[in-house]
């Protein structure tokens, strides 16, 4: 046999192994002049396995392949010795996954990822199958660990751990494999059909979405309310950053969130400059419904917070620090992590009574957060009207436009508060503000006026910053009393009126009853200056002292009808001389003379009031001559006075609806004690004798007097039927005055009304008509036990005893002993 040098058989392997090897160039070129593979083959090698239909798939068919003629029928090895099962050749890593892929957010990213030989739902097919339930190269189905037929999570469309929204769009094809033209959709209804031969897409209706996003998404309350909200399927923050990208500045989608000039418009510029920021352009605390970050959900995973910690942790790139410590940890929108602490206020804040108080006395607090300008200082013209949870509008939720104080407009009901005045009240309690140095942020720099008005509009004298301090604060507009002749500081008779005496503080009060500083009434007087207004009257206590009803006409500018002005003087004198005064007339000027003391009452009072008679006031009186003992019987009168300021020992005691009389000077003993009951003498025939002291008023007044004596009582305090000035008779108090002139009826008990003295009982009765009082009753008229004296009050009838014919009375059963019809009773 004829021998073959080794050297000869082993060229001809060589060259065999070469012609075998490159029967691959029938389709494609797999190896170069020197029988390797070329460049970058490990990222070009699965896209050529894959041209033959079925590789992936099928073992024959993958057997039938370019590839297994070198590496063998099963590709591990062939007889290059190289398996395409290897974990590693060289520094590579071949058709394994390492430890730990099966996790679902190592796996699914790489999924998701844009298609690589390595990376890609496409990579994940050419081992599991084009169906991804298993194939030549692997025979694991992904339906095993997913649960559902697909290459993907079952929820996968609404998770937000296992979410579709940021995959790489590039995956669209192995997508349309079960959903092209909407096929399987729970979500969203299929999208129209599109012409054949369209690529597939995500968003081309080739599959589930349409365009990129919906007409009008460039409007921030479409696509700015999206980001903001609940993070999930196609919202949140982290749902933008799937397409444009972790810095929002293109992404998969090569659309950057600051782009000057898009096909759309511009986006998120300041002066036409990019604010680099997934949000408006600063300060992105705008208000309803401009875009504001006050309404951005601080969702519980913290997702949306996240994006903000990109560029705001630890309050980074804030134009105004809001605190000054921060936090560690998750960052939240309420966690010291980014720019705020904690958030909210205590329960109950939404009342007046809570949130007013604190805003009126540092409304900067209030502007931090509610204010869309929330560092401005003077003049800078905030609007409270940052969207923060329920306040949809911010404050002017419930507040007016351009407004952080009354009036309140509405309150929501779900709110659960009322307002403390009917709605669209305005602010009348604004002096109650303890800052007023916050009013010019929105009143102008120096009150001046801004979005609100200039202070002084109202305030016509002065500043009222300027005179909150003041002994006056009225002085804004006027003094006190007014002292002018300009409106609203006209004096008319005002200081003439110091004299009165009222309890400190409340002179204005007398007759200006219900208009004072900080009323609505003065309010809105103020707010029509500087037009002159006509004066808010309303009577007091004093004026309507003696039941009187006072009255003022604006157009003749008189006080009617006042006790002030001598209309209830003792025993009805009605001699002053002026007393229905005219405002601006100088007709009480505070000078002591005969005939400025006549205006209220005469000069002496005349004796048809009760006042003694026979009084002289002295010639030259005050000038020349002084009073003396002329008004000795009013012991406030200073006998030496010859002046206004010197003629009352206590001008209190002047014009304060009492009438003094000194002890002594009366007809009787002050206060009455034991036995000093009048007698039958105050009970004259006219009953004018009593009235100069006893004023006769309404019945039902007081009785006894006060203690201290100093007052006379009323009349009517006794005499509880009729006044006895007019009814001198026993019916004032018993019986009917149309009986008085009777010698049988007169005084006797009528039952009008049946109470006590009045009760009718049996004193009617035929056989009683003809019978004197003190049949049955002992003290008649005249005794000093007779009725209600000496300061006591009488409940019941004085029957029986001395001088009667009854032994004893029983008030109980209302019987008398003897009895005149035997066993009757009363």
């Amino acid at each position: 046999m004829m021998k073959i040098p080794f050297k000869t058989i082993l060229l001809v392997l060589s060259v065999l192994t070469l012609v075998s090897c490159s029967k691959g160039n029938d389709k494609a070129t797999i190896l170069d002049a020197s029988g390797k593979h070329p460049a970058n083959w490990v990222q070009k090698h699965a896209s050529f396995f894959r041209q033959t239909a079925g590789a992936t798939d099928n073992p024959a068919t993958a057997q039938s392949t370019n590839c297994t003629e070198c590496h063998g029928k099963d590709l591990k090895g062939g007889n290059v010795k190289v398996s395409c099962f290897s974990q590693s050749f060289g520094a590579m890593t071949c058709h394994f996954h390492p430890a730990g892929y099966a996790t679902p957010q190592v796996h699914g990213a790489a999924a998701k990822a844009a298609p690589t030989f390595s990376s890609g739902l496409d990579s994940c097919s050419g081992c599991h199958g084009s169906g991804f339930a298993g194939g030549f190269l692997s025979t694991v189905s992904c339906f095993t660990c997913h649960g559902i037929s697909a290459p993907h999570a079952k929820n996968w469309a609404t998770s937000t751990t296992s979410s579709h929204s940021n995959s790489d769009p590039g995956n669209a094809a192995t997508c349309y494999q079960c959903h092209a033209g909407g096929r399987l959709l729970k979500n969203l209804p299929a999208p129209p059909a599109q012409p054949a031969g369209t690529p597939p897409s995500c968003f081309n209706n080739t599959l589930c979405h349409g365009g990129l996003h919906p007409v009008g998404w460039i409007n921030p309350a479409q696509h700015g309310t999206a980001a903001k909200s609940q993070p999930g399927t196609g919202v949140g923050f982290t749902n933008c950053k799937n397409c444009h990208g972790n810095d929002f500045k293109g992404g998969s989608t090569g659309v950057s969130c600051f782009s000057a000039s898009s096909q759309n418009g511009s986006c998120h510029l300041r002066n036409g400059s990019p604010v680099n920021a997934p949000h408006a352009a600063l300060p992105w605390r705008a208000t309803s419904p401009a875009p504001t970050h006050t309404s951005t959900v601080d969702d519980a995973q913290g997702s949306n917070a996240a994006v903000c910690a990109q560029c705001h942790l630890k309050g980074a790139n804030l134009r105004t620090a809001i605190i000054t410590s921060y936090a560690g940890g998750t960052p939240g929108c309420f966690n010291g992590t980014l720019c705020h602490a904690s958030m909210g206020h205590p329960a109950g804040w939404a009342d007046p009574a809570q949130h007013g108080a604190t805003a009126k006395a540092n409304l900067t607090y209030c502007q931090t957060c509610h204010s869309n300008n929330p560092g401005g200082g003077p003049g800078s013209n905030p609007r409270f009207n940052v969207v923060l949870g329920r306040l949809t509008a911010g404050c002017e939720t419930c507040h007016g436009v351009n407004t952080a104080h009354p009036p309140v407009l509405q309150i929501p009901a779900g709110f659960g508060i009322t307002s403390l005045d009917p709605l669209g009240t305005p602010w009348f309690r604004h002096r109650t503000a303890t800052n007023f140095d916050v009013c010019n942020r929105c009143h102008g720099a120096n009150l001046e006026g801004g979005i609100g008005p200039r202070c002084q509009n109202c305030h016509l004298a002065a500043l009222p910053t300027s005179t909150i301090n003041n002994a006056d604060p009225c002085s804004s507009c006027h003094s006190q009393p007014p002292s002018g002749t300009v409106y609203p500081n006209i004096n008319g008779a005002h200081s003439n009126h110091l004299i009165i005496n009222v309890a400190a503080g409340s002179l204005c009060n007398e007759c200006h009853l219900g208009f004072g500083s900080g009323t609505l009434s003065h309010f809105n007087k103020a707010k029509l200056q500087p037009a002159p207004q006509i004066a808010g009257i309303a009577f007091n206590t004093l004026s309507k002292t003696g039941s009187l009803v006072p009255a003022y006409n604006s157009a003749t500018q008189q006080c009617t009808n006042t006790y002030c002005h001598g209309n209830a003087m003792p025993g009805g004198d009605t001699t002053g001389t002026n007393r229905a005064p005219v405002w601006t007339g100088a007709t009480y000027p505070p000078v002591l003379s005969a005939a400025f003391c006549d205006k209220c009452h005469g000069f002496p009072p005349t004796a048809a009031s009760g006042h003694p008679g026979g009084i002289t006031i002295p010639a030259g009186f005050p000038a020349t001559a002084s009073l003396g003992t002329t008004c000795s019987c009013h012991g406030n009168i200073n006998p030496t006075g010859n002046s206004y300021a010197t003629i009352f020992v206590n001008k209190a005691q002047h014009i304060n609806g009492t009438l003094e009389v000194s002890s002594g000077s009366a007809p009787h003993a002050i206060p009455l004690g034991a036995g000093g009951y009048p007698g039958a003498s105050h009970k004259s025939t006219t009953g004018v004798g009593c009235l100069a002291c006893h004023p006769p008023l309404a019945a039902g007044s007081p009785y006894p007097a006060v203690p201290s004596g100093t007052t006379p009582p009323n009349c009517r305090g006794c005499h509880l039927n009729a006044n006895p000035t007019t009814d001198p008779k026993c019916s004032d108090c018993h019986g009917s005055a149309a009986n008085d002139g009777s010698a049988l009826l007169a005084g006797r008990p009528s039952g009008a009304p049946n109470s006590f003295p009045n009760r009718a009982g049996e004193h009617n009765r035929a056989g009683h008509v003809g019978r004197t009082c003190t049949t049955c009753h002992p003290f008649t008229t005249g005794d000093t036990r007779h009725g209600w004296s000496n300061r006591t009050k009488s409940t019941t009838a004085q029957v029986g005893g001395a001088g009667t014919s009854i032994t004893s009375w029983n008030p109980t059963t209302k019987g008398c002993t003897p009895t005149c019809h035997g066993g009757e009773t009363w």
